[in-house]
């Protein structure tokens, strides 16, 4: 009997070394101790759909501002997606290639670079974590997305996500998200997204959106929103 027991907690202490072992090795995976540096290569043709993307905004501004309640139909290419992207993250572009660091900007999740190929979004984010651990106190996410929007619903298809340097597999976040999707789709800023936004196609070499842009102006001013600037 006491033989037993015995076995029983030399297994429970090894199994526990073993599960310590693998947080700690994944937490020296996951955790920096500086935000995300990266700076995405744009294309030249991404830089010419500067000056394209600024016309279809400046078309759509209109309706935005005047908070008209007729669906607009949009389509944006690759080009002009990466060139959004470069325009919104561009301060923290040049930040970080001048070696300026503005720490403060990443006390909430921060949207570092984002860009669009072959269908998919790349999307760099940075979480600073409100507590010091020696593997460091900022999170650095690599997520590569599909997201569409119909049916008033958001579906979102991760095709990879990187925490540090620790992969996540993406079966089981496509399952998580799987089993979660009326959860995620009750949440205030969803229901606000897919209420302004009626469809959202994502296509190969760009993406198709239908909005309200009375209910899109709305959005735009959340805090979700604001908490990305």
């Amino acid at each position: 009997m006491f033989k037993w027991l015995k076995r029983l907690f030399v297994l429970t202490v090894g199994i526990s070394v073993i599960c310590l072992i693998l947080a700690i090795g994944a937490a020296y995976l996951a955790f920096s101790d500086v935000p995300s540096q990266e700076v995405p290569s744009f294309e030249f043709n991404a830089m010419r759909a500067v000056s394209e993307l600024k016309f279809k905004f400046n078309t759509e501004a209109s309706f935005l501002f005047s908070s008209t309640s007729s669906l607009r139909n949009v389509t944006l290419t690759k080009d002009e997606l990466n060139a959004a992207f470069m325009m919104y993250t561009g301060g923290s572009i040049l930040a970080s290639l001048f070696n300026v660091k503005k720490e403060k900007q990443y006390d909430r999740l921060k949207l570092n670079s984002g860009s669009f190929s072959n269908g998919e979004f790349t999307l760099s984010l940075t979480q600073k974590v409100p507590y010091k651990i020696p593997f460091g106190s900022y999170l650095n996410f690599t997520i590569k997305a599909v997201p569409e929007i119909k049916d008033k619903r958001l579906f979102v298809e991760i095709n990879s996500l990187k925490v540090g340097r620790l992969k996540i597999p993406a079966l089981v976040l496509n399952f998580i998200i799987k089993l979660e999707g009326n959860e995620i789709n009750s949440l205030d800023e969803i229901k606000v997204l897919v209420n302004a936004i009626k469809e959202l196609k994502t296509e190969k070499d760009g993406i198709s959106i239908g909005y309200y842009p009375d209910k899109l102006s709305k959005f735009s001013s959340s805090s979700f929103i604001k908490s990305l600037e």
